[in-house]
């Protein structure tokens, strides 16, 4: 006999990313990237990218990070 599967956790994930003022005033994007995904387990994974300025596709690079990183937890 199979055990039933763990209930979800009951996660309430609250995140926001903000473009700063030079990049207000360059016209630039934001170039920080979060997201977050609740394990078949459970449990919260999260991840966090900062966008390396010196590249203009930085928010690019972020958003693929953050997304590797969780398609791998």
């Amino acid at each position: 006999m199979t055990a039933p599967p763990d209930p979800p956790a009951p996660w309430h994930v609250l995140a926001a990313s903000v473009r700063g003022t030079s990049h207000e005033r360059s016209g630039t994007p934001c170039q920080d990237a979060h997201g977050w995904v609740v394990t078949p387990g459970g449990a919260l994974a999260a991840a966090v990218s900062d966008g390396a300025g010196s590249s203009p596709r930085s928010d690019e690079g972020a958003r693929w990070a953050v997304d590797a990183a969780l398609r791998t937890l």
